[in-house]
């Protein structure tokens, strides 16, 4: 196979289908908004949290329930001025 073929079958791109080890991660945000940290699962919002640490835990949480299921997945946390 070509080197291309082999590359897709291990870094799969979303929504290609029919590949061979195709994990695609689930991407988790928290980010500030007000006076409330949003958590969000793949741009869908799951909870609002009144601290920075409170949507870590959440988000955190939930990915260590992916990873023992053999899932993938990523988080990205945003800063704020106040970060709390």
């Amino acid at each position: 196979p070509s080197l291309v073929a082999q590359w897709d079958d291990l870094w799969p791109t979303l929504g290609e289908g029919n590949l061979a080890n195709e994990n695609v991660p689930v991407r988790f945000e928290v980010r500030p908004r007000d006076d409330l940290w949003e958590v969000f699962r793949d741009g869908r919002l799951i909870g609002g949290y009144v601290s920075r640490s409170g949507g870590l835990e959440a988000a955190q949480a939930e990915i260590q329930s992916l990873f023992e299921s053999g899932s993938a997945a990523e988080l990205f946390v945003e800063r704020s001025e106040d970060a709390s």
